[in-house]
């Protein structure tokens, strides 16, 4: 009968280390999948801040401390392995010598083999105790309870010595001690490796702790630097608002100061011209007198200065009157003067007024000269009548006469002194022409500078005339055209309601309808990221083309937001669209604009939105914020936020990545992981400042690389290289 064929495993003895270090291997394992479900889990929802979603650095420490060590246990069942593979190839060796036919083996060799069996088989004191027991088997069960008694209180040295014989050679003893020190040596290097593995435990997980209080405090100090870069930026528009409202106040005095000098040096002017009146009425009341002394037998010559007197104090009745009446009128032009448009009518009232008065006075002045010069007249003809008279009278009588000579002669000199009067009248008269030759001239070149100023003030009214009637032709264009957006998104409303009465749809309507005005545009001090259709079978995060006006599109999103039964699968369009017109400076209604920031604000913590959503209304909140006057507080998804504000600080041409914890950056683009929650990853490119969403499905996880597959089919999948240790930690965090 043929021996059965020898097992595999055969009567070998594998020794249960390498299944130990398997078992423990598969623990430490299971431990770490535990500890990192355990760090996913931990966090809380809505936070990218990994110590407040409970991240713990020891655990951390201790998982990559336990990831290292299942590599070496990996690499120990490797050598294993190999070991055992090669045992299977020498016990199929074995069974194929053994199939083979017995050939003529000398003596001597079968003794040796059978010697080295026997050694091999009895090698060890279990060995020997299970060659024994089946050497008895077929013994009585005295004699086999005896022998196995005897076995069993044998000790070590003598199943030495039964296993070896007594024959045993001192090399062999020499070699065992060897084996024995080594052995201790080892164990001496297990112990120094056991206390150096924990040393390199305590270092890594000081030097991870160190990294992570390393990471806070940037975070710490980029914070504070963007607070005092915005704190800056208020104080610099600050400075500039003070500085420009300084300018206007000093224009302000300036003007003040000029009307002001204008009105004293107006009135000075005044002041000296009514003293040069008062002067040369004094003069000529003077030289009445002398001539009512001197000439007292002419009696018409008298009434008549008496008349003169009597017109030149009514003159001077009236130019007082007229020094009041200026006084009034610069005292209520100084009143007046508050804007500069009632100062401007008054200045030009006033000179308008003061030409008049100068023309009047220069006429009047003129009519008294041709006054005087007519008596002047009259008086050289009285005189040139009188003088012939006196020489008619003198030749006549001159014989006849002598006793009045004396009279005569006097006479004679009273004429002559009458005569010298009339030709320092005369001089007088010459002056006061001149003076009112210079007066006129001085009147003439303030009515021409007069006539300028109301031509440069006539100008200017006509400029700020024609500024405003272009400006109430934008009006009435720009009111025509919320007119018709109004009606636009009346009939939308009308149509989108289908008749159905609702108290949303009536509020989104009578706001819109109470106020058309159209919301100013602001500057734009960032440009926002764009959203690209994403990689996902998710049909909310996909972006289509909208052509519909920037009201019917804001419509719909409060609509949408405001009714939580409403389907979402278009939110995502529509807030994109709106970015769009939004950054094309597109005009919204405050009104629209001032609900549709409310219905945002109910954003967080609805289940329809998706992480996408919440960055598009982000920046769509900040550019709506940006150009209003009183912004309005909107509750905004922290994660998103902290998106947009890195977004808005990275500068790609610095070579520096994206400054976000969560992130790992290649040289053309980023990407950015939330812990799995919601399972996928942001991929964003600074070049065209374009953000697309990566679901998890989508994403294949290699030991060297991760690919990214953009559709199910032939498309070939993107390979990024997991080369360094932050990438494969970013890895091993968020996919």
């Amino acid at each position: 009968m043929p021996p059965a064929p020898i097992p595999l495993d055969g009567p070998f003895h594998h020794e249960e280390t390498p299944r130990r270090d398997i078992a423990s291997l598969k623990v430490m394992a299971a431990r770490a999948r535990y500890l990192s479900t355990e760090l996913n889990q931990s966090g809380r929802t809505g936070s990218d801040d990994a110590t407040e979603a409970g991240y713990n650095s020891e655990s951390r420490s201790e998982a990559l401390v336990l990831l290292k060590e299942c590599e070496a246990v990996a690499h120990a069942a490797r050598s294993v392995k190999t070991d055992t593979e090669e045992t299977f190839a020498a016990i199929r060796d074995i069974q194929i010598v053994m199939a083979t036919p017995l050939q003529a083996v000398s003596p001597e060799l079968r003794r040796r083999a059978s010697d080295q069996i026997l050694e091999h088989v009895i090698g060890s004191r279990d060995n020997f105790i299970t060659l024994v027991q089946q050497v008895l088997s077929d013994g009585t069960p005295e004699f086999r309870n005896v022998v196995t008694e005897s076995i069993s209180r044998a000790t070590d040295s003598q199943t030495v010595r039964w296993v070896n014989g007594a024959q045993q050679m001192p090399q062999v003893a020499a070699l065992q001690q060897i084996i024995q020190e080594k052995d201790d040596e080892l164990s001496a290097l297990k112990e120094e490796v056991e206390r150096k593995r924990k040393v390199a435990f305590e270092f890594q997980r000081n030097r991870h702790q160190a990294e992570t209080n390393l990471e806070a405090e940037k975070a710490k100090v980029a914070s504070s630097e963007r607070q005092l870069s915005r704190a800056r930026d208020e104080l610099r528009r600050a400075t500039d608002k003070i500085g420009t409202l300084e300018e206007d106040l000093r224009n302000t005095n300036l003007s003040k100061e000029r009307y002001e000098h204008d009105m004293a040096w107006q009135k000075t002017e005044s002041d000296q011209q009514i003293s040069k009146k008062n002067e040369e009425i004094a003069g000529l009341i003077l030289q009445v007198r002398d001539l009512e002394e001197a000439n007292t037998d002419l009696e018409v010559e008298k009434e008549t200065f008496a008349s003169h007197l009597l017109e030149r104090d009514q003159s001077l009745d009236t130019l007082q009157r007229d020094n009041l009446t200026l006084e009034a009128r610069l005292d209520s032009a100084v009143n007046d003067a508050q804007t500069e448009q009632a100062a401007m009518e008054h200045m030009l009232e006033t000179a308008q007024n003061k030409a008049r008065d100068t023309t009047s006075r220069l006429e009047q002045a003129d009519e008294r000269l041709r006054d005087l010069q007519a008596q002047l007249n009259a008086v050289q003809k009285d005189l040139d009548s009188s003088r012939q008279e006196a020489e008619g009278t003198r030749s006549s009588l001159e014989g006849t006469i002598s006793n009045q000579r004396e009279s005569l002669e006097n006479r004679d000199n009273e004429i002559r002194r009458l005569s010298g009067l009339l030709t320092a009248r005369d001089e007088q008269l010459v002056s006061v022409q001149r003076d009112l030759a210079s007066s006129r001239q001085e009147v003439e070149g303030t009515r021409s500078s007069l006539k300028g100023t109301i031509l440069n003030q006539n100008e200017s009214l006509k400029s700020k005339t024609d500024e405003i009637e272009r400006l109430n032709v934008l009006l009435t264009a720009r009111d025509q055209t919320v007119d018709s957006q109004v009606e636009q998104a009346s009939i939308f409303l009308r149509r989108m309601s289908l008749n159905v009465e609702s108290r949303i749809w009536r509020n989104v309507v009578e706001g819109i309808l109470a106020d058309s005005t159209v919301a100013s545009t602001a500057q734009i001090p960032w440009k926002p990221w764009r959203v690209l259709p994403s990689w996902s079978h998710d049909e909310t995060l996909h972006v289509r083309e909208d052509d519909r006006s920037i009201h019917l599109v804001a419509v719909d999103i409060i609509a949408i937001m405001r009714i939580p039964s409403a389907p979402a699968e278009p939110l995502l369009s529509r807030l994109q669209s709106l970015q769009k017109m939004l950054m094309d400076t597109s005009p919204l209604a405050s009104t629209i604009s001032q609900q549709l920031l409310e219905s945002l604000a109910g954003a967080v913590g609805d289940e329809r939105l998706h992480f996408m959503h919440h960055v598009l209304i982000c920046q769509i909140v900040d550019l709506l914020n940006g150009g209003a006057v009183e912004p309005t507080e909107v509750p905004l998804d922290p994660r998103a936020t902290t998106l947009v504000s890195a977004l808005k600080v990275w500068d790609p041409e610095s070579g520096a990545g994206l400054d976000m914890a969560s992130s790992v950056s290649y040289p053309d683009f980023a990407l950015v992981g939330f812990n799995r929650n919601p399972a996928g990853i942001v991929a964003a490119n600074p070049s065209n400042r374009e953000l697309r969403w990566i679901d998890e499905a989508r994403i294949n996880i290699m030991l060297t690389h991760i690919e990214l597959s953009p559709e199910k089919g032939d498309y070939t999948p993107i390979r990024l290289p997991l080369d360094t240790r932050e990438r494969q930690m970013w890895s091993v965090a968020h996919l």
